[in-house]
């Protein structure tokens, strides 16, 4: 796998590990792939996705207040699941 910069990479990995997501759930990898691509949603994992009940959280488009960019990211990423 491509990482787009070393912080992303570290990102991701952490955020698996959070998860604790199987190496063959690649729909879910490719959620945490885009959340760790960028700055804002990776500071709000927390509040887009509940590592505790493994789900996302679509509540997180009302109470984050969202860019156009970061927007469209979290909504590819949540169709990915």
């Amino acid at each position: 796998m491509e990482f787009m910069f070393p912080d992303h990479h570290g990102r991701f990995n952490r955020f698996i590990e959070m998860d604790s997501t199987h190496k063959t759930d690649l729909e879910r990898q490719a959620l945490f792939y885009l959340i760790a691509c960028c700055r804002e949603l990776a500071e709000w994992v927390d509040s887009v996705y509940d590592f505790e009940e493994r789900s996302i959280r679509p509540e997180a488009f009302e109470e984050i207040d969202l860019t156009s960019k970061t927007r469209a990211l979290l909504e590819l990423a949540f169709n990915l699941i």
